[in-house]
């Protein structure tokens, strides 16, 4: 049996930690929010977040530099989705007219339909 620290050493070998390059900036980020600090380190955290989800999405790595212009715009329009997620509490935005306004539980399935020319045929495994 491995222990935690065993673990963590076995898993770094598996899957070296890599740098991972954003397709959206901070600023980009922050100015698409009209968010005014731009030094806040949760704006970097949730580029990375949306670049890592494609990636994911997509069987890839990452997309050579630049990305092609609609991974970024999928990217930027999903980082503004992470980063005001946390403020539906329980996937609820608020209340309409016509009821309660919920926020979809998967935020790349929303994207499906831009990103299936870009997915790979050997990032998915057989199931």
């Amino acid at each position: 049996m491995l222990t935690r620290k065993g673990w963590v050493i076995l898993c770094a070998i598996a899957h070296p930690l890599q740098i991972i390059m954003s397709y959206v900036t901070p600023d980009q980020l922050a100015r698409q929010m009209a968010y005014r600090d731009t030094t806040n380190p949760r704006l970097q955290n949730v580029c990375d977040a949306a670049s890592d989800a494609i990636n994911d999405w997509c069987g890839i790595e990452s997309f050579p530099d630049p990305a092609p212009p609609m991974i970024q715009e999928i990217a930027l329009s999903l980082a503004i989705d992470i980063w005001k997620q946390p403020d539906a509490t329980f996937g609820i935005m608020g209340m309409g007219e016509t009821g309660t306004v919920r926020v979809a539980r998967d935020l790349v399935a929303r994207y499906d339909a831009q990103l299936i020319p870009f997915y790979s045929e050997n990032g998915w495994g057989v199931a």
